[in-house]
């Protein structure tokens, strides 16, 4: 029988001015606490560390590579004051949120390519079921 994985949890609480990264790992509480500059900073090197994990499981010579898929929940649309650029903001199902802005060449030629992938994934051959 495979063993239960355990899960770390991490959760960010606001502590007045500051914030504290807090983890649990079954009885055992650590906390770090933070500025808002140390959260943008996070933020902005997160996806960066993240990227080189999953590359590190990556076997592009075998045809092999990680990504770490989370089902979106909803996106939401909108444009800046100057109405310059589309902005966007997905959110996933672990309430994780990622906002994005692009200008409007930039917009149609994403949902060209999501039209694109999405007939590709509805026209593929499936895989067998067993």
């Amino acid at each position: 029988m495979t063993e239960k994985p355990e899960y770390v949890d991490l959760q960010i609480e606001r502590r007045g001015q500051q914030f504290a990264l807090v983890r649990t790992e079954g009885d055992i509480r650590a906390e770090l606490l933070l500025g808002e500059a140390d959260i943008l900073s996070l933020a902005r090197i997160f996806p960066s560390y993240a990227h080189a994990l999953k590359s590190l499981r990556s076997r592009p010579e075998a045809g092999i590579e990680a990504w770490t898929a989370i089902p979106l929940r909803e996106c939401e649309f909108n444009s800046d004051l100057h109405q310059h650029l589309v902005l966007f903001r997905l959110r996933d199902v672990s309430e994780a949120e990622f906002e994005f802005s692009v200008e409007p060449s930039g917009a149609r030629y994403l949902a060209g390519k999501l039209n694109e992938w999405a007939d590709r994934v509805e026209k593929g051959q499936k895989p067998e079921l067993q």
